[in-house]
């Protein structure tokens, strides 16, 4: 799931929310071990699916920046 298609599915800004956050804050390798953290879904009111789709969503944003 890009970026783009998790803000479409939870409604979300495209250029406002946790995945763009994660991407721009995190590495890759933090991205890939990340478990869900209590107070981040509390901030940004995220269940655990959406938590789940935005962590992807920046793994898969991260490693096209690479490629």
């Amino acid at each position: 799931m890009t970026i783009n298609e998790y803000a479409t599915k939870w409604n979300k800004p495209e250029d406002n929310n946790f995945a763009v956050a994660c991407a721009d804050q995190n590495t890759l390798e933090e991205l890939q071990n990340a478990d869900p953290d209590k107070t981040d879904m509390e901030t940004w009111g995220l269940n655990w699916e959406e938590w789940h789709d935005a962590i992807g969503a920046a793994i898969e944003e991260r490693t096209n920046a690479i490629l």
